[in-house]
């Protein structure tokens, strides 16, 4: 989530699905049970349980099934826990972001990272180009 590309929320009613441009993911957060299920599969996403704390969506999420917490290599457990707080600033500009990861065995305490992003109108997620586009010589 800490990245620079476009996001979208979408309420779906028992979920929210989350679109982010980057690597074309889509994350769907449960917004209708009220605790996670034990039988969960762990997902490269992992499962995420969102509800409302006034105005902030808080989502938990845990059984993510990915080697790597960032693209520095810091490793990440089975264990890992991750509790995202996204709220929309007063003037609806902005969107904050904070995220909260606990893994024992590979953090001391929790990591807690913060992000936002500036609404501009009309952006759309596009197909993310993981490369960039190089003209050809001459052309």
């Amino acid at each position: 989530m800490l990245n620079p590309y476009p996001i979208e929320f979408i309420d779906e009613g028992e979920y929210i699905r989350l679109r982010i441009e980057q690597w074309e993911a889509v994350r769907l957060v449960d917004m209708v049970s009220e605790e996670i299920p034990t039988n969960v599969s762990p997902g490269r996403l992992g499962y995420a349980l969102g509800h409302w704390e006034g105005d902030t969506l808080v989502v938990e999420t845990i059984q993510v099934d990915f080697p790597y917490l960032d693209d520095a290599g810091t490793p990440l457990s089975e264990e890992a826990k991750m509790v995202e707080q996204f709220s929309v600033s007063a003037d609806g500009n902005r969107l904050d972001y904070e995220v909260a990861i606990a893994d024992p065995p590979n953090l001391v305490g929790l990591a807690i990272e913060d992000a936002a992003w500036k609404w501009v109108p009309g952006t759309e997620i596009r197909p993310y180009q993981c490369e960039p586009e190089i003209e050809p010589p001459g052309g």
